[in-house]
């Protein structure tokens, strides 16, 4: 598959518009927030998104926000999720992000299902 199928095929996926398929939620890495993801933006990148610092009120790069706040070198070349709020968009590197979803026939397999009644809250051990 070449890059701009691959690149497509990913829009493809976190696109909220599509209606056959529900939206990707992510879990953050940095600070286990939550996300309903709206889509894929290739407009910015880590390096050249910038936004004010609201504990420094300055100007930063995400790229920078990452590494003064939290010590994560961001990779320079990837696309950012966005989730739209009423207040504005929020942007997420995809490198920080991991699908909190759970595979489509996941609740089909009763081995796996029966495995995850060990980690309900208030049950694990």
């Amino acid at each position: 598959m070449k890059y701009g199928d691959q690149m497509r095929t990913i829009q493809e996926k976190f696109n909220s518009s599509n209606v056959d398929q529900p939206r990707v939620t992510v879990i953050t890495e940095h600070n286990s927030t939550t996300y309903q993801v709206d889509g894929l933006s290739t407009e910015f990148s880590v390096n050249t998104y910038k936004f004010t610092d609201k504990k420094s009120g300055k100007e930063i790069s995400m790229k920078q926000y990452f590494y003064e706040r939290y010590k994560i070198n961001l990779y320079d070349k990837q696309p950012l999720l966005f989730v739209n709020k009423p207040d504005g968009r929020i942007y997420l590197p995809t490198q920080i992000c991991n699908e909190a979803s759970l595979p489509e026939d996941f609740t089909k397999d009763n081995q796996k299902m029966r495995d995850l009644q060990n980690y309900k809250v208030g049950t694990a051990q």
